[in-house]
């Protein structure tokens, strides 16, 4: 089904220009030895490094010229967390929610000696009246000039040196990625240390044999959750990473909008999961979490 994702994966896709990559994922036989020493085998599929990854040019006909194909690239790169701006003269619409009833708060317009009115409205009492939900209706732009300086306190509270981070959390990654190396030599030594156990097991008692397979088998166990742990770290981090690249931006341009700006619904959609209001309280729920921005 297309959605923004898939159009996103094509506009990414080499092969558009004629380049083929190989080499993204490699079959490996996996031996498992049950707690009896006795050995099976199973195919798995592991990812590979990128470095590992072959590419090869001009594979077929492109479909995209190589130029166009770059400059999309270009485009994604430096305007990759923008969305379409959509209509500024609502922007919380569809972030805004009702703290009473949950329902959504949609925008209205009045027309008052010739003046125009916009107020946000709750559509449960939009629809069936104030006995069902007592919800009242609020002035748009001090509602939205509200959530400008909420949002901007929170980012003003993001430490001035966390966008500088990006290399820290690099060397970070720089480090774990040889960590996990040096796991997998351990657990292919370990592996192979077992299958040569496996083939001389004859020249052994069995309870002896027994013992040590089950002691290879534990340290391997072992060794894959701390490539396991690593890896999450790792994840951790390169998330960390991209709401990093995502915050700068956005705080970037956050400091010179105001209301009638039309990039003003984009940030907000881009920033804000949704906002309760109920009579005069305002919450804001982020799509970034910044518990560990701030600390």
């Amino acid at each position: 089904m297309w959605c923004r994702e898939t159009v996103n994966q094509v506009l990414r896709n080499p092969a558009y220009i004629g380049n083929v990559v190989h080499g993204k994922l490699r079959n490996m036989l996996q031996r498992e030895y049950e707690d009896d020493g006795k050995m099976t085998k199973r195919k798995v599929q592991i990812k590979t490094a990128k470095e590992e990854w072959n590419v090869v040019e001009n594979a077929h006909e492109p479909l995209i010229d190589r130029a166009v194909f770059y400059k999309a690239q270009q485009i994604l790169f430096s305007r990759g967390h923008k969305r379409s701006p959509g209509r500024a003269y609502h922007p919380l619409t569809g972030i805004l929610f009702c703290g009473k009833c949950k329902e959504g708060i949609v925008c209205q317009k009045r027309t008052f000696n010739g003046k125009e009115y916009r107020y946000y409205i709750c559509k449960t009492y939009h629809k069936y009246g104030r006995h069902r939900c007592d919800q009242a209706n609020v002035r748009a732009d001090e509602l939205e000039a509200a959530v400008i300086n909420l949002v901007r306190k929170k980012l003003q509270d993001i430490p001035s040196d966390i966008f500088t981070m990006k290399v820290v959390v690099g060397n970070e990654l720089g480090r774990l990625e040889d960590e996990i190396k040096s796991i997998n030599k351990r657990i292919q030594k370990l592996t192979k240390d077992q299958m040569d156990l496996f083939q001389q097991r004859e020249l052994f008692p069995e309870d002896v044999y027994t013992r040590e397979m089950l002691a290879k088998k534990q340290q391997i166990k072992i060794a894959h959750e701390e490539c396991e742990i690593v890896n999450q770290r790792m994840a951790n981090l390169q998330k960390s990473d991209a709401e990093v690249s995502s915050l700068q931006y956005i705080f970037e341009e956050f400091r010179e909008l105001n209301v009638e700006n039309e990039r003003i619904r984009g940030l907000f959609h881009e920033l804000i999961k949704s906002i309760l209001y109920k009579s005069g309280d305002i919450e804001v729920i982020y799509t970034y979490s910044f518990d560990w921005l701030v600390k």
